[in-house]
């Protein structure tokens, strides 16, 4: 499901806000031994800010801990989104 809200019809320093949520479950053909299901369903939801001078986001992950590795491949993926990765909390 994504939402989109836009005031001031979009002129520069307007805010855009846009608002998404994404299952992220492992398949149980995934998991380590001997797991053979996720016990609860984990999602990515984000909400994205837009003045059309900067873009920011804020991210919430259902995991424990997001690691170095986990954050540069979360970082590279969204350089396509014009987001720094300064501008994501």
């Amino acid at each position: 499901m994504v939402l989109t809200l836009a005031a001031h019809g979009g002129e520069v320093g307007a805010l855009t806000a846009g608002a998404a949520r994404v299952d992220i479950t492992p398949a149980a053909n995934t998991l380590p031994v001997p797991y053979t299901s996720a016990a609860i369903i984990c999602f990515v939801r984000a909400i994205v800010l837009d003045n059309h001078v900067n873009r920011a986001a804020l991210v919430g992950v259902d995991l424990i801990v997001i690691d170095e590795p986990l954050w540069q491949e979360i970082s590279r993926r969204l350089r396509w989104s014009c987001i720094a990765p300064s501008r994501i909390l």
